[in-house]
């Protein structure tokens, strides 16, 4: 069999690499797209080890894959389309499919042949896409700030939810397409529209402009757009994406601007006509020209002026346009007797006074558009005012005829009166470009104070969680000791205190995040009787520690619910604690069920407490509100619990009431619009074990640098008889791992010369899979997905209970040993582990 002539006929016009390998894995033939993808030339392939286009630690594996292989001899594939790593000639590393077939040639030999298709593309457009899907899930928080992205291959278009407001449509209902996203600006701008958009999809070209949309109801917004294109390993555009910012405001503002100095300019054009000297016909002539060709916003067709005639009281059209004869003799009478006009609400009247006698009128067709109440038309009834001043002064100064100095005079002092009035328009510019810069400026400072209060929220949880952990950890190493009943007490007492403390961080933290827009909801199907096993269990010995009676009921018995476990959870623990908290005596009954009237699940949470007063009602739900402000109150907290509650309900578009008797007790009504699923046995999540136990022989390696938590674990590994090794920064550890052998990594993510996050990515980088678990004071979902991205499929959040720290190791070494179905740690999971840990 002539394999080269057959390879070069067959694979010469293909564009997916094609290569021809023997039994030992020496090349035989190429095709120039595997010249093309690895970069190699045709004579430096042939002969060489097919190794060659792998990377070392795959290269190994290789030839003993193919030695081993029983399939193929019928021309089957030995692998369909398997996703592995390449290696240039430069030895960069590309993502490449395989499908591999076995042949025989004439001879016994056997033959292999592989189709290999580079997705250095697929895989570019998939990080642009995960990138952008973080960036949209983060940014689109600012008021009149819209993201859009374009998928170039499919020519989707994505919006985000702010650019549906923009625009005024409706996600559900309108069809989202480039076309029609093009259609919605002005028939103007379209063209040039689709033209930035067709250059960046075919080039990658950036762009910048400015267009009109029209929203539905027919009003017109100015969007300013900017668009950059994510570019694939060829160079060619791979996604556009962008933003859009509604600018209407500031167009707005730029042509009340433009009119103040329309307006001043006509005005001086007035006075430089009258400085002319011409006639009075003439004069008035012009003037009016002036007048009429003002873009006024009363959308007025037909103006005219009427001066006061000498002989007789009745008043003569000196100029106009766009009246008829019959609208110019109801004009006259309008100006002469308005008593008598049946048309004087058909047109507005300027009158031009000097002394309190009309000299004249400026005369206007009133249209079915004009709005005397908006801010356009208060600013030119003011023009119009000062319109009638000028014709006024200059009629009496014609009237007068006198001398020319004396005209020339007193055509000095109304100049300066123009001039006056000209400074005013001048400051009232002034001013409202001056407020407008203050509003700006004062909405950049309110953003600021927003992103620090966060910032220093986030990172104030993080320090006191830290010496938080060496506290509860002591306490916990002190419960495994030997005490007597005294001791215990104290023990307990001391850690209330420290979980107290801890669960005002998580309330504060929460409270930043509702603040912000950033807390999300998470639904997934639970079964409530997993719900109320752990009420009881968090619940119970709170109450029963008071003498008090818990009753939890429910109707649903084995159902499931589809919703957000961990919040519906945290709103139950705050209500129970609040009525354990304020109830002497008596029982606290927690109720689920369905009513007929509401159709949502309904969880009601009664107490036989003090009650409240109609007072205390109607602020019960403010941040930072206590029943019992005054200094000798007998309740600790801060008032952000039940704050927090209705939030969380709002999120989950439920709502939470309460009614209450003073003396008698009180009633919560929590009501939320979860599906409940058919009732069915579903596998329950796995726990940490009631007390810390360790599997024997493991060995552990602790990156901490806070001498307190070293001491801590140093005393757990006594106590468990585990083997830790401390070392004080993430580039020991990286080290301390390379030198030696350990079953797990315990990762603190704070630490000098190289933190957590890099010292994980640094291990993975060389090819390691030993388990790293995250041990880290950053609590926020956010940090989970980072520290996952880094390598640390584990996380224990501090401060840390000793059994939680020791389950998770128990997980991550199961996960390791193949018994466990996922190794990586579900944000909803940690926040589960740790709001029960916060709340016991």
């Amino acid at each position: 069999m002539d394999l080269a002539s057959s390879f070069s006929a067959v694979a010469s016009s293909l564009t997916d690499g094609f290569v021809t390998i023997d039994s030992k894995g020496i090349i035989a033939a190429v095709n120039p797209a595997v010249e093309s993808i690895f970069g190699y030339e045709n004579e430096e392939l042939l002969g060489q080890n097919i190794s060659i286009l792998m990377p070392p630690d795959d290269a190994d594996a290789h030839q003993s894959y193919i030695d081993t292989s029983t399939v193929g001899e019928k021309g089957r594939a030995l692998a369909t389309n398997r996703t592995l790593r390449g290696r240039r000639k430069d030895g960069t590393i590309v993502p490449v499919t395989v499908t591999v077939f076995a042949l025989k040639a004439n001879s016994k030999d056997k033959f292999y042949v592989g189709l290999i298709t580079d997705q250095s593309d697929a895989v570019a457009l998939s990080e642009e896409r995960r990138r952008a899907e973080l960036l949209y899930s983060n940014i689109d928080l600012l008021d009149g700030v819209g993201l859009w992205r374009i998928d170039v291959h499919s020519r989707s278009l994505e919006w985000t939810d702010q650019l549906f407001e923009i625009h005024g449509l409706s996600r559900e209902f309108f069809g989202l397409t480039i076309d029609s996203a093009i259609a919605c600006y002005h028939p103007e701008d379209q063209k040039s529209v689709a033209a930035n958009f067709a250059a960046a999809i075919e080039t990658g070209r950036s762009f910048n402009f400015t267009g009109r949309i029209i929203r539905p109801n027919r009003t017109i917004r100015h969007i300013r757009t900017t668009g950059k294109a994510a570019l694939g390993a060829d160079g060619m555009p791979i996604a556009v994406f962008g933003t859009a910012l509604d600018i209407t405001e500031q167009q707005e503002r730029e042509e009340r601007l433009s009119r103040y100095s329309q307006q001043q300019s006509v005005l001086k054009e007035i006075l430089y006509k009258y400085s002319r000297g011409e006639t009075p016909a003439l004069f008035f002539a012009e003037t009016f020209n002036s007048i009429s060709t003002y873009p006024w916003s009363y959308a007025i067709s037909a103006q005219a002026l009427l001066l006061a005639r000498d002989c007789d009281e009745e008043f003569e059209v000196t100029a106009q346009i766009g009246f008829t004869t019959d609208e110019l003799e109801d004009l006259k009478i309008c100006c002469t007797a308005p008593e008598k006009s049946s048309h004087l609400n058909s047109f507005i009247l300027v009158p031009l006074l000097h002394n309190a006698k009309t000299l004249g009128y400026l005369a206007f067709r009133r249209s079915v558009q004009t709005n005397a109440g908006n801010a356009c038309a208060a600013q030119e009834e003011n023009f119009l005012s000062a319109i009638a001043d000028i014709l006024s002064i200059c009629l009496v100064d014609i009237n007068k005829q006198e001398t020319i100095a004396d005209q020339n005079a007193e055509l000095k002092a109304e100049i300066v009166k123009v001039q006056r009035l000209s400074r005013q328009f001048e400051k009232q510019a002034q001013s409202l470009q001056v407020l407008s810069d203050e509003l700006e400026v004062a909405k950049e400072r309110a953003e600021t104070a927003s992103e620090t209060k966060s910032a220093f929220l986030a990172n104030m949880s993080h320090e006191m969680r830290t010496p938080l952990n060496g506290v509860l950890g002591m306490l916990s190493v002190l419960e495994m000791s030997s005490l007597d009943d005294e001791q215990v007490e104290c023990i307990d007492l001391a850690k209330q205190a420290a979980y107290a403390a801890l669960e005002l961080m998580n309330d504060l933290l929460d409270l930043s995040q509702l603040a912000a827009g950033k807390l999300s909801i998470t639904p997934e199907e639970f079964r409530l009787e997993d719900l109320i096993t752990r009420l009881e269990t968090m619940l119970g010995p709170k109450a029963k520690g008071k003498g008090l009676e818990l009753l939890i009921e429910s109707e649903f018995g084995e159902a499931m619910i589809y919703g957000d476990a961990l919040r519906i959870q945290q709103i139950l623990i705050n209500l129970g604690d609040n009525a354990i908290k304020f109830t002497e005596t008596g029982s606290i009954k927690i109720e689920f069920s369905r009513p007929p009237d509401v159709g949502d699940l309904c969880i009601i949470v009664t107490d036989t407490g003090a009650g409240m007063t109609s007072d205390q009602l109607d602020r019960i739900f403010d941040r930072f509100e206590q029943v019992d402000p005054s200094y000798t109150r007998k309740q600790e907290g801060v008032g952000l619990g039940l704050a927090i509650c209705q939030n969380l309900a709002e999120l989950m578009q439920g709502e939470i009431t309460v009614t209450s008797d003073k003396g008698i007790g009180t009633c919560f009504r929590v009501t939320l619009p979860v599906p409940i699923l058919q009732s069915r046995s579903v596998e329950p999540k796995r726990r940490a074990a009631p007390k810390p136990t360790v599997r024997g022989g493991i060995k552990i390696l602790a990156a901490e640098d806070n001498i307190v938590n070293q001491e801590l674990l140093r005393r757990l590994g006594k106590i468990l008889e585990m083997d830790i090794t401390i070392v004080n920064n993430g580039s020991e550890a990286v080290e301390a791992v390379e030198d030696q052998e350990f079953d797990v990594v315990l990762m603190d993510v704070h630490m000098p010369v190289m933190d957590g996050v890099t010292a994980a990515k640094t291990i993975r980088a060389s090819g390691s899979t030993i388990p790293i678990i995250a041990i880290t004071a950053d609590v926020l979902d956010k940090d989970r997905i980072r520290f996952a991205d880094a390598g640390m499929h584990g996380y224990v959040s501090k401060p840390y209970e000793v059994g939680a720290l020791i389950s998770e190791i128990d997980r991550m070494l199961d996960v390791t040993n193949g018994s466990a179905g996922d190794g990586e740690i579900t944000p909803q999971q940690a926040a589960q582990v740790d709001h029960a840990a916060g709340a016991t």
